[in-house]
């Protein structure tokens, strides 16, 4: 394995990470709105 591989593998296992939480995020924004806490 290329050190090079490995650093692609790693920032691309980030970037679905990051577009995982970025949709998890707006399910919870969706929740919120859709069922809103008592003030």
């Amino acid at each position: 394995m290329r050190p090079e591989a490995l650093i692609f593998d790693v920032d691309g296992a980030l970037a679905v990470l990051d577009t995982v939480s970025h949709l998890g995020g707006l399910a919870g924004i969706a929740r919120l709105a859709a069922h809103p806490h008592p003030a």
